[in-house]
């Protein structure tokens, strides 16, 4: 976590230990730095609509009928997408993703669990505003944020995206739900190169100056050493 806590009025407990983003352990795991594939895309799926926290704020109906209008988008966008770049995507599946539903990626390379090192090799990473951006970041790739019209009944959902983009560059994210969002020209014009920016949403969002513990297990034996009773 980040030792700049904007909502600090309002955190639990007395003790702080600073620690990494999961982000920064999984890019030390990379001995080798892997050699870049110009023509190599990564997509980061989220499980969209299939993740069981959609269930907690909409009901089943809502979410079957942004399903089919979302994914009609985004499939549509990155068969566009290849065509147009002349490029291979790779579709890096949510970890938590069921095996029926990978179905709709059928045209598309995908892996699973492979996330780190597949962005690692890639040229761009295309997502909405998945945590696994943080990787791209860190290895300072290019990023393409995207969004959707589908999730304007999904508030925090389509904000998101939006708040990501903010922070390293100053552009909005490109709307796949616009006709020309299928052409190269106006696509490019989205696509983020590496620049100082990354470096401050690091510094502010994925590693603590005070850093001293570099991953959850050894917070929690911090806490437990603190905490006799617990």
């Amino acid at each position: 976590m980040s030792d700049k806590i904007e909502n600090i009025k309002n955190a639990i407990g007395t003790n702080i230990i600073y620690g990494q983003n999961y982000a920064i352990n999984e890019i030390s795991k990379i001995k080798n730095k892997k050699k870049t594939i110009k023509n190599k895309v990564v997509f980061l799926d989220q499980n969209w609509g299939d993740n069981t926290d959609y269930d907690l704020y909409y009901d089943r109906k809502s979410i079957n009928r942004f399903k089919k209008i979302f994914y009609k988008e985004l499939i549509l966008f990155l068969k566009k997408f290849e065509k147009e770049f002349n490029a291979k995507i790779t579709v890096s599946l949510h970890p938590f993703s069921k095996k029926k539903n990978w179905i709709k990626y059928k045209d598309f390379n995908t892996s699973i669990n492979k996330t780190t090192s597949e962005i690692a090799s890639s040229n761009l990473t295309i997502g909405l505003w998945s945590n696994s951006l943080s990787y791209a970041i860190l290895l300072k790739k290019n990023i393409l944020i995207i969004n959707s019209k589908s999730f304007l009944n999904m508030t925090d959902e389509y904000n998101y995206a939006n708040y990501v983009t903010r922070y390293i560059n100053s552009s909005m994210p490109l709307s796949i739900s616009e006709s020309n969002s299928l052409h190269k020209e106006t696509i490019s014009k989205f696509i983020i190169k590496p620049n100082n920016k990354y470096t401050i949403y690091k510094n502010f969002f994925l590693q603590a100056k005070n850093s001293k513990s570099t991953g959850l297990c050894s917070a929690i034996r911090n806490i437990l050493s603190k905490n006799k009773t617990l």
